[in-house]
């Protein structure tokens, strides 16, 4: 079996943007014939103490009652999922190191371990004001990690000198700039994964000039480097082209893009079971606040109009914006048809979307934002549910509109509730339509491994 060393600060247990992908293709090669050593984020504690398992609810999450006093989100069966478990990332079918000073969630509040588990500002109001998703900042202290990564990688490099590659995933950027340094060390060649340019912190660009420039310089040496390039999506590479015009040649980077594993989705899709309460679920993302004020202002006005679906409707809100909202779903008066829950898994939230009727994403308009999907929101499209999206013009847009969901530019936020009314009819009328297999079949996990699995062939092939 060949030999792969992954090092990034995206894997699980965090939720970060990039996390999923990290595991899926660490997971993915192992399916190859590969053995991937993984350096990943540190350890963290006291996470089992803020999974506590409701009976009859999603795990992980701490679920609301809707206005008829039942909890539309439910498990139909309280079951051992240990299987599903060991699938869902929560124990790892190769080793995993984490480097970096651990990280303890002990005595910590909901909200602080939330914005913890998935690299976000402890200061969550400068964050939802400016937009910021998931990823970490590009420049964010490591916490000792790229020290305690590189004594790690070092070790294994010497206990396994038959290691043939190593993939290192940012930004951040401490863990390609660690692959620089030990592809040049051992001779090893290397693939770069870059989720975002450096020098975009949250969506936005960073303002202090002298960080700018050190980011940019990094970027540089990363990406005419010549070793391997890959993105998430055709329109990152796009944008990379675009910043590094004549520099960069087209062949350069490789697409391989996020998708969900059949085998994960299959074993939670028994949580699904038809009710009389219609569940939306939503994932939300990189969002101003003003944004997240349109949006549920907008079914405010629908339930304000409709009063007869007030208690028929209930919406669970996920993603990283769950954060610090709850005052804004009170002065919207959606306390009693609005989930909340703090979700510090993604077990939890693959539950939340599965025992959904409609799956949707809400993406804040920005201009990197066209360029970036919510790793969940794949997730998603594997459960083949009717899939909706407040959108900009850009990747997820493309992505629905190719699976036959339906769409609402995030600029027209404000149409968002006569969207969810479409719906609601077809859905009373019982002819809500799932995506089509053959629409779907394109997005798994395993179409975007042929493209890395021969970018790792062309890097091995004898010079």
């Amino acid at each position: 079996m060949k030999k792969i060393l992954f090092l990034t600060r995206n894997f699980p247990p965090m939720m970060t943007e990039g996390s999923t992908r990290a595991y899926q293709l660490a997971r993915q090669l192992q399916r190859n014939d590969w053995e991937p050593f993984v350096i990943g984020p540190p350890a963290v504690s006291g996470l089992d103490e803020l999974k506590v398992k409701v009976k009859g609810r999603a795990k992980g999450a701490e679920a609301a009652l809707n206005a008829s006093g039942e909890d539309p989100f439910v498990r139909q069966e309280d079951e051992d999922d240990s299987g599903i478990s060991a699938l869902l990332e929560e124990r790892f079918p190769f080793p995993v190191y984490h480097a970096g000073e651990p990280l303890s969630l002990k005595g910590a509040s909901q909200a602080k371990a939330f914005r913890v588990i998935r690299g976000m500002p402890q200061n969550s109001f400068s964050a939802i004001k400016r937009g910021v998703g998931g990823l970490f900042s590009a420049d964010a202290s490591d916490n000792g990690w790229e020290e305690s990564a590189r004594s790690i990688a070092e070790q294994l490099l010497a206990e396994h000198p038959d290691i043939e590659i190593i993939y290192a995933q940012g930004p951040p950027v401490t863990p390609h700039m660690l692959g620089l340094e030990l592809s040049g060390k051992y001779n090893k060649p290397l693939i770069f994964d870059c989720l975002e340019p450096y020098d975009i912190e949250g969506g936005e660009s960073v303002s202090g000039m002298p960080v700018h420039q050190r980011l940019k310089k990094l970027e540089d040496q990363v990406l005419h480097s010549g070793q391997a390039l890959i993105m998430p999506s055709r329109a990152m590479k796009v944008l990379f082209l675009k910043k590094h015009s004549g520099r960069l040649a087209y062949d350069d980077i490789s697409i391989v893009e996020n998708g969900y594993d059949p085998e994960e989705i299959e074993a939670i899709s028994g949580f699904y079971q038809a009710g009389s309460v219609m569940r939306w679920t939503f994932i939300l993302e990189r969002l101003t606040r003003k944004e997240i004020a349109g949006f549920l202002g907008s079914i405010a006005a629908l339930l304000k109009s409709q009063e007869g679906l007030r208690g028929a409707l209930s919406f669970a809100l996920i993603g990283s914006q769950r954060s610090d909202i709850d005052d804004l779903v009170r002065k919207s008066g959606l306390g009693d048809c609005v989930l909340l829950p703090w979700c510090y898994s993604r077990q939890a939230e693959l539950d939340l979307c599965m025992m959904a009727d409609v799956c949707g994403v809400v993406l804040g308009q920005n201009e990197m934002n066209e360029c970036y999907v919510p790793e969940r929101f794949y997730d998603a499209i594997g459960m083949k549910k009717t899939l909706f999206g407040v959108v900009p013009e850009g990747v997820v847009h493309q992505i629905l509109s190719s699976v036959g969901g339906r769409v609402v530019p995030v600029k027209n936020i404000g149409e968002t509730g006569d969207a969810i009314l479409d719906l609601v009819s077809t859905w009373q009328a019982g002819q809500l339509q799932p995506s089509a297999d053959d629409a779907v079949a394109g997005y798994k996990i395993s179409e975007s491994m042929k493209i890395l699995i021969r970018e790792i062939g062309y890097r091995l092939l004898p010079e």
